[in-house]
């Protein structure tokens, strides 16, 4: 049997922890070790960890001070013993079959990567979240799960919302070969504003052979923690996000990709506009100065070569007109939409 790292990391979660951690303890595969990163928590996280460090061997707490949701990954992985690796935040829970399905798949299927998806857990509704139907196993010569990271293309457009479903590290089984032979970090948020676990895969994937998407709603991902950093204003989102586009841009061009991974990151700049105008539906601002800050990015020379030769026929109705207001500067029109955008996504209708 295979030893599974499963690594943790905590920041003034104790509300949601305990709920985790035996989530992960009740699994139907148990040779695991679970890694308790308690990243400078200030509620009573750390007691927790410390209580199910005493209650399990399987467990171990790490106290740190904060450093982040990446730096706390980072040092996660330092600390692995087993054969595969997989994140889980602290705020959200696994189902019972999740360690025991995805190490078979991995295993039969020689993968380094197992993708898998997700439910979105609204306080009165779940959304299953499904990004392809059916098994998928890809190889390096026509990997279409990394190129999706790169940007999403064509049909794909059809449900922007769901552009970066296959980003997340914690819908992932690792081979920890893989993790030690790349020696591939995730980034500060602090860097690239958001993405660091795209970032993360797509890069990590340059070294890996073979990889599969198991189509399984494993993962429950918490969509009611109003302290959640999604949930915050970042007054350099912008500046972050140019930071991360040049990261995505230096892969493409050391690896010498072809011209479908530039599209796709193109498309990935011109979906940013979504992005970039509901963090600023989340600041204080007066609504002028946020039509304008959003007229300013659409107006850049990057975003205008992005969207420039986007098939807007690919969208559904309301993102067409979206983007066609985008392309032609109609910031009203971009900004009603953001703003009606806004209200279902708190509504958990998105």
């Amino acid at each position: 049997m295979c030893l599974v790292s499963i690594v943790i990391p905590i920041y003034n979660v104790e509300k949601y922890l305990e709920q985790c951690i035996i989530s992960i303890l009740e699994q139907s595969y148990n040779k695991i070790e679970v890694l308790l990163i308690d990243d400078g928590s200030t509620d009573k996280s750390k007691d927790i960890c410390d209580m199910f460090e005493r209650k399990d061997i399987r467990v171990h707490a790490y106290h740190k001070s904060n450093g982040g949701l990446s730096d706390a990954r980072n040092y996660g992985m330092t600390k692995c013993n087993g054969k595969y690796v997989m994140f889980v935040d602290g705020d959200d829970w696994l189902d019972k079959e999740t360690v025991s399905e995805s190490l078979e798949f991995a295993e039969r299927n020689e993968l380094d990567i197992v993708f898998f998806t997700y439910k979105k857990e609204y306080e009165n509704q779940t959304v299953d979240v499904h990004v392809y139907e059916g098994n998928m196993i890809c190889d390096k010569q026509e990997d279409l799960l990394r190129k999706r990271l790169f940007g999403s293309q064509k049909q794909e457009l059809k449900h922007p919302e769901y552009a970066d479903s296959l980003c997340s590290a914690c819908m992932k089984m690792y081979r920890k070969s893989i993790l030690d032979k790349s020696k591939v970090l995730f980034q500060p948020i602090n860097v690239i504003g958001s993405y660091e676990d795209g970032l993360f895969n797509l890069q990590l994937m340059k070294y890996t052979d073979k990889t599969g998407y198991l189509d399984k709603t494993f993962y429950h991902y918490r969509k009611t923690n109003t302290s959640s950093l999604t949930s915050t204003y970042k007054s350099r989102l912008v500046e972050q996000w140019n930071t991360l586009f040049g990261l995505i841009d230096e892969s493409i061009i050391e690896e010498k990709l072809d011209s479908e991974y530039r599209e796709r990151l193109e498309n990935r700049i011109t979906l940013s506009l979504i992005g970039i105008g509901l963090n600023e539906l989340c600041s204080t601002k007066k609504i002028t100065d946020k039509k304008k800050i959003i007229k300013n990015y659409i107006n850049t020379v990057e975003y205008k070569k992005a969207i420039k030769d986007i098939e807007l026929e690919c969208f559904p109705l309301k993102w067409r007109i979206f983007f066609w207001g985008a392309k032609r500067g109609a910031v009203n029109i971009v900004y009603i939409l953001l703003v009606i955008m806004d209200c279902l996504r708190k509504r958990g209708k998105r």
